[in-house]
């Protein structure tokens, strides 16, 4: 049985710090340097001392670590390479009025479910629908992720998506899996002050925001 992240927990190492994400419980945290030794001892593969094993002993106990069966030693999220981002890009996209209005629908729905029931919900949600349809998805093409892109900037500017990145991100995704396309959603933070930040990525094209705006965040979670 091999010490791991528990299910649903993850972190990134930011400016020097790591910073941790219990998906479970929609919570961001760092630990203490006593921990945090502890855990860097774990990370690499060093046998603990008497004092590291009680640390990680209390973070076993508070749902940070599992012993897995098949477990592997902690890693920080992956990085997440973007090639480009239309919105970046001076592209002329025909928007079909309806899709436009359907798609801002789409976001007002899953904004209100975000509200009601949070993150830990939205992710698993997605989850559960990403995995139905793994088998079946393709990579976008350039044009596809153009008008996805630009659609839901539409959309963005005619109801208000500042500050909602978390459902927009989600609607996006969905629209994505909806038109039998690879998709990635992307959880963030930087430090300093502290902000977290979803995003989504379909291959390596960001398709829901400015590269200037994704590259300020180091990804804590990908789905």
């Amino acid at each position: 049985m091999a010490l791991s992240l528990a299910p649903g927990v993850t972190f990134c190492e930011v400016d020097g710090s790591r910073v941790f994400l219990d998906l479970n419980r929609d919570r961001y945290f760092s630990l203490g340097q006593g921990a945090d030794a502890a855990f860097n001892a774990l990370v690499r593969g060093h046998p603990p001392g008497d004092e590291e094993q009680q640390r990680l002993d209390m973070l076993t106990t508070a749902g940070l670590l599992a012993r897995l069966p098949f477990g592997e030693a902690p890693r920080p999220c992956r990085p997440v390479p973007i090639d480009r981002a239309p919105l970046d890009e001076d592209i002329e996209v025909e928007l079909a009025r309806m899709r436009v209005a359907k798609s801002a629908i789409a976001f007002r729905l899953a904004k209100r479910s975000y509200q009601r029931r949070g993150l830990p919900y939205a992710w698993s949600r997605f989850g559960r629908q990403k995995d139905v349809r793994l088998s079946a998805l393709r990579a976008g093409t350039a044009r596809e992720l153009d008008e996805l892109a630009y659609r839901f900037d539409a959309v963005g500017r005619m109801v208000g998506a500042l500050n909602h990145c978390g459902p927009f991100s989600l609607a996006i995704a969905g629209a994505c899996l909806a038109a039998g396309l690879k998709v990635d959603l992307v959880l963030g933070v930087k430090l300093r002050p502290f902000q977290a930040h979803a995003w989504a990525v379909a291959g390596r094209t960001l398709i829901s925001d400015r590269l200037s705006t994704v590259s300020q965040f180091t990804p804590i979670a990908i789905l």
